[in-house]
């Protein structure tokens, strides 16, 4: 009994320093220095759209500076600036909140700002974020002309799906293989997070083509690793085990390794 007592003062003292430690973080940054907030205030509301952003960095300087409202709400307001440099500047420090409103603005623009270089990074913050609620702008994305947009959008899809997504996006990832734009296959070919037979049968038809770029090949070789190989592509990855580029040396010995090792997903290609 007597122990138990202690342990239940040990903490309470330690939950009141816990708070305590809490209140002087948020007085060190807004109650104990309202001058700095102002500032901020002044900086974001000036004229010209170098000191808006001046203020920006100020906000971003301070520690932790997602902890606090006040940051979100100043941020907010500079996400609607007229200049684009300046909009493009809150997207990064919005996904610190990990709130449904600093999410809500982020996809926002993502959907609907009419500078492609904010709906790119928003779209990479979104991917970020891993929230299934991007999904849908995502998948409209893809359709877009901006071949970087494209490839900003299949990163997210693969870092924002779960591998029960298989069956109902294994076509819109094959699509991301296939397109025309190498930095965009390339996207699409990293960080799949599941398996299935017919994104190897597309990563097959690619790897047995001639004059595949490296760039390529390494994505390539990073979508196959996990799978039951079959003949050719073992034999494909044999060659490249002496090949000059040092990076396919390594990738296609970590393939190959990984197919002797686990002989996982056999079942996919039967």
């Amino acid at each position: 009994m007597i122990y138990m007592k202690k342990y239940i003062l040990l903490c309470i003292i330690i939950i009141s320093f816990i708070n305590i430690s809490c209140f002087f973080r948020s007085q060190t940054v807004f109650q104990k220095n309202p001058d700095l907030l102002y500032e901020i205030k002044m900086d974001l509301s000036s004229s010209r759209w170098d000191i808006r952003i001046q203020g920006l960095k100020k906000l971003e300087d301070i520690n932790e500076y997602w902890l606090f409202s006040e940051s979100e709400q100043l941020i907010m307001f500079a996400s609607f600036d007229e200049r684009a440099l300046v909009r493009v500047q809150t997207i990064h420090m919005l996904t610190e909140f990990k709130t449904q409103s600093a999410f809500h603005r982020i996809y926002t623009l993502a959907e609907d700002d009419d500078n492609d270089n904010i709906r790119w990074k928003a779209i990479s913050a979104l991917g970020n974020l891993k929230e299934r609620q991007s999904l849908p702008i995502l998948l409209e994305a893809v359709k877009s002309k901006d071949w970087l947009i494209r490839e900003a959008s299949y990163k997210s899809i693969n870092k924002t799906i779960l591998p029960s997504d298989r069956d109902n996006f294994k076509d819109i990832i094959i699509n991301g293989i296939l397109d025309p734009v190498t930095a965009v296959k390339c996207a699409a070919l990293y960080n799949i997070p599941f398996y299935h037979p017919d994104i190897y049968n597309t990563v097959k038809s690619l790897l047995l083509q001639e004059n595949i770029p490296e760039n390529l090949l390494v994505a390539c070789f990073d979508a196959i690793k996990g799978y039951a190989l079959d003949l050719p592509i073992r034999e494909l990855l044999i060659n490249y085990l002496t090949d000059k580029n040092p990076e396919l040396r390594v990738r296609a010995l970590r393939v190959l390794k990984e197919d002797n090792k686990y002989k996982r997903n056999r079942n996919l290609l039967k």
